[in-house]
């Protein structure tokens, strides 16, 4: 019967699934693809949030993250998240990675780097220009998600794809990843002192 047929056990290798006799092949999501999907629901929540409540402050104002740009972030960097494998970057949650280095020391240096910019602030006596609690919250999830996509994961996935993978022919890809991270770094700076941002 055509219908038995078309409900034959699936087949499962790998990250794909294939039905029989009608070679249907479906993508599994990987964790990496997970997390991303995670991030951005996270960061059009926030969006809907702070819109919705008209949260009216400077930084919101200035922000670049209207509707079409929270939804160019989203589908290129999945198409980045998919491309990172490809030139040699290793999954979200590679296991080989301890979560010490993937979470413990970035929380550690942000923290960091949060009380010297306070210390700082209070030392030169400089105006409090963030965002009023709870729309914060929001504002600097959703806004730390999208700038994150937009000025770190684009361009230095696939920029580092195009010179190592295609142009090189996959060669000296650790050396273009540090040129690129390094420009991709200078990026948010040099827009914000040159009032771009």
């Amino acid at each position: 019967m055509a219908c038995a047929r078309w409900f034959d056990p699936v087949q499962t290798t790998g990250k794909h699934l294939k039905v029989s006799d009608r070679n249907i092949t479906v993508e599994k999501l990987t964790k990496s693809d997970t997390t991303f999907l995670v991030l951005v629901s996270l960061m059009i929540l926030g969006k809907g949030v702070w819109t919705y409540f008209g949260v009216d402050h400077p930084i919101v104002q200035n922000w670049t993250g209207t509707w079409p740009a929270i939804i160019f972030a989203a589908l290129f960097g999945f198409v980045a998240i998919q491309l990172a494998g490809k030139t040699g970057f290793p999954d979200i949650w590679d296991e080989k990675i301890p979560n010490k280095e993937r979470l413990l020391y970035p929380v550690l240096l942000g923290v960091a780097f949060a009380f010297v910019e306070i210390l700082v602030g209070l030392a030169m006596g400089l105006p409090n220009i963030h965002v009023p609690f709870p729309f914060s919250i929001p504002v600097y999830v959703s806004g730390g998600i999208f700038l994150e996509i937009l000025y770190h994961l684009i361009p230095v996935v696939f920029l580092t794809w195009l010179i190592s993978n295609v142009l090189l022919k996959g060669k000296r890809q650790g050396e273009v990843f540090v040129l690129v991270a390094v420009l991709a770094s200078l990026w948010e700076p040099v827009m914000q002192i040159t009032g771009m941002y």
